[in-house]
């Protein structure tokens, strides 16, 4: 390289910090891998509706749409107190983290957004503090603003963190914090007449615990090393149930295998996935919780290579 072209690479990167402060790993503000998992505790406050309840969103799946690679989030309230009214800024559907950009992207038909008609914008995490992302239209309720970019200790942990305002800020609002390696560890809106939010009581991120989850965490219990001569799917108990059910299957084999445990109803919409692991045979238990569903019918499939079974299993409040 020339001595003017070494100067030129100094000058730019001087005048623009960006270019070598950026940070390349943007998506660590949001892990979304299968098997991650967030539990909140949150309230919720209006005039006509109170209530307080546990959250668990977690990561089911995987699936290619537009050329795109999305993770199928699952959102399950469990209410404590009050009725039956909670807030959410992450519903039940597939969303993205481009790295490019690092905007968040939840998947679905968006006939207000021209330039942007299969997706919703949620944040825009390469934000520095003060700057505005415009979600679709230059309306306020259309903006997000990253109010700062602090280190917050969580878990105890120093974690770099971007906190996100939307909405006009005096009559409505919707707030929320992302925290590296970690993911969302608050969410609120808030208003004349109403005020909500939802704060992270613990998470498992790529196989690591962090914090509080035993209250709504459920995972896969092995409760044999005895080796099956086949895969199998034991009649979910207690059936009928409300609102958990433990479903009890066999892997067998002489080898780890890839085992889907998937949840229908009774049109053969997929509506969870319990199980998406490897797992060495033995005979295993795990719950599903359906709080968060509507009574019926239901039935649970698993699969493993070539092998499938499914049984029904009925869900009443």
């Amino acid at each position: 390289m020339s001595g003017l072209a070494k100067i030129l690479l100094i000058f730019i990167l001087f005048i623009n910090p960006a270019l070598h402060s950026q940070d390349t790993n943007i998506v660590k503000y949001f892990p979304l891998s299968v098997g991650n998992v967030w539990v909140y505790y949150g309230s919720y406050f209006t005039v006509q509706c109170q209530s307080s309840y546990y959250q668990k969103i977690s990561v089911d799946s995987i699936r290619i749409l537009n050329n795109h690679k999305y993770y199928k989030l699952s959102l399950t309230t469990r209410f404590i107190s009050g009725s039956n009214c909670g807030y959410s800024q992450i519903y039940n559907g597939y969303y993205r983290v481009d790295s490019s950009n690092g905007n968040v992207y939840r998947y679905g038909i968006n006939t207000n957004c021209p330039f942007n008609p299969t997706e919703f914008l949620i944040d825009s995490l390469r934000s520095r503090s003060g700057d505005t992302s415009i979600l679709c239209s230059n309306s306020e309720l259309s903006r997000k603003i990253a109010r700062d970019t602090i280190v917050q200790n969580i878990f105890s942990f120093d974690k770099p963190s971007k906190y996100f305002e939307g909405g006009n800020f005096h009559e409505y609002g919707f707030f929320t914090r992302y925290v590296k390696d970690i993911g969302i560890s608050h969410m609120s809106q808030g208003g004349i007449s109403l005020a909500s939010g939802s704060n992270l009581m613990g998470c498992l991120i790529n196989g690591n615990l962090y914090g509080d989850t035993n209250y709504f965490f459920v995972g896969i219990q092995q409760i044999s090393a005895e080796t099956p001569r086949s895969f199998g799917l034991s009649q979910n108990y207690p059936n009928p149930f409300n609102p958990v059910t433990k479903i009890r299957f066999a892997v067998g084999g002489k080898s780890s295998a890839q085992i889907f445990l998937s949840v229908f109803d009774v049109l053969g919409n997929e509506v969870a996935v319990i199980v998406d692991q490897n797992l060495k045979p033995g005979i295993y238990e795990v719950d599903w919780d359906a709080s968060s569903y509507p009574s019926g019918v239901y039935l649970y499939r698993l699969t493993a290579g070539d092998f499938s079974i499914t049984k029904k299993m009925t869900f009443i409040k």
